[in-house]
């Protein structure tokens, strides 16, 4: 009992100190304790943020973390709005400040503004009419990828992690990969899948396995690596994860489905995975990338050897970057072939 009385005490002196410089924290009596009734304590907000040191500096660390990741200088912030009921602490707001160099947002509740997030992010995965004008974003909170085995200097390396998503990429989103088998006589691969962002990958979360098989054995005296295995990611806003394997040699193709959000049912799931299917547009059929290419192609087919020579590596450039599906990378090595092919015909 005494116990339950400090907590709920030292619970006001916290939001007390809020507003006021210092408390005074009374301290219950007990039989455990030599503490005589109402004895009391100051606590000033200097010995709080000295009690939350800690906290407050994994806050600063993960907002300029949130920076790099956004790829923005500080000074490239209009506002900071707040979010969470531990925002209300003076030092909180300070921390955020010396980082930002803008002072926090502070009429908007920091409760209503969780309330209202989740209420939008609802209403956007249940595509409710009163969105239509609204586009928010939602990213991958956690890298998503396999376990390989790398080769260093003739000695194989187990147990990597290998990412097909990257954390913080915008959803939904499809990324492919090609792994390949590691003997000459192997016929299948197990394909164990992971989220998180250690380089051994059984020290991050294991998400499911999906078995290939039926793979071409390659004979013995093969030198040319293994046979390849084409691994496509695909993740909805909705929480579904679609891994599908396609083995190169034959075509074939095998799939697992994890479930990341909240339950759905049966008919829910069912339309969800059939929505899949629209993600998985490979970039090279879209019009504005297949029209780069044969720009490319015509002004390699009409020049000489030095043309020719000159072009292959910006084209190869841009062919791989499409094959990793990564839409930033796609814009800057297409507008790079763009600026090249603009340069060969204005001569």
């Amino acid at each position: 009992a005494a116990l339950a009385a400090l907590r709920a005490e030292v619970e006001r002196a916290k939001r007390g100190l809020s507003e006021a410089l210092s408390v005074a924290v009374r301290l219950p009596q007990s039989e455990a304790a030599p503490w005589t009734p109402g004895t009391e304590i100051i606590v000033t907000r200097r010995t709080l943020e000295a009690v939350n040191a800690e906290r407050l500096n994994h806050l600063e660390s993960e907002v300029r973390r949130a920076l790099r990741l956004a790829k923005l200088e500080a000074s490239e912030v209009e506002e900071v709005v707040l979010v969470g009921g531990a925002t209300r602490m003076p030092g909180v707001i300070e921390r955020v400040a010396q980082v930002i160099k803008v002072t926090p947002r502070r009429h908007l509740d920091p409760d209503t503004v969780v309330a209202l997030g989740a209420a939008i992010q609802g209403a956007l995965i249940d595509e409710g009419g009163a969105l239509k004008e609204m586009v928010v974003t939602d990213v991958v909170p956690f890298s998503l990828g396999v376990s390989v085995a790398r080769r260093m200097n003739e000695v194989w390396l187990d147990d990597r992690f290998l990412p097909v998503i990257h954390r913080n990429t915008t959803i939904p989103v499809c990324r492919t990969t090609s792994v390949s088998t590691t003997w000459a006589k192997q016929a299948e691969v197990n394909v164990e899948i992971y989220q998180g962002e250690r380089r051994i990958a059984s020290e991050n979360q294991l998400l499911g396995h999906l078995k290939v098989t039926d793979i071409p054995p390659l004979p013995d005296d093969a030198t040319d690596g293994g046979q390849a295995v084409e691994l496509m990611f695909t993740h909805d806003v909705n929480g579904l994860l679609e891994v599908e394997a396609i083995v190169k040699a034959t075509g074939k193709r095998v799939s697992t489905v994890i479930e990341r959000g909240a339950a759905m049912s049966i008919e829910e799931r069912a339309e969800a995975v059939a929505a899949l299917s629209q993600l998985k547009t490979h970039p090279r059929g879209l019009l504005p990338n297949r029209l780069l290419l044969e720009r490319a192609q015509r002004i390699f087919a009409e020049g000489d050897r030095h043309v020719r020579d000159a072009l292959a590596d910006p084209v190869t450039v841009f062919e791989a970057t499409l094959e990793r599906r990564e839409p930033d990378e796609i814009r800057e090595t297409a507008a790079a072939l763009r600026r090249f092919l603009d340069g060969f015909e204005r001569r």
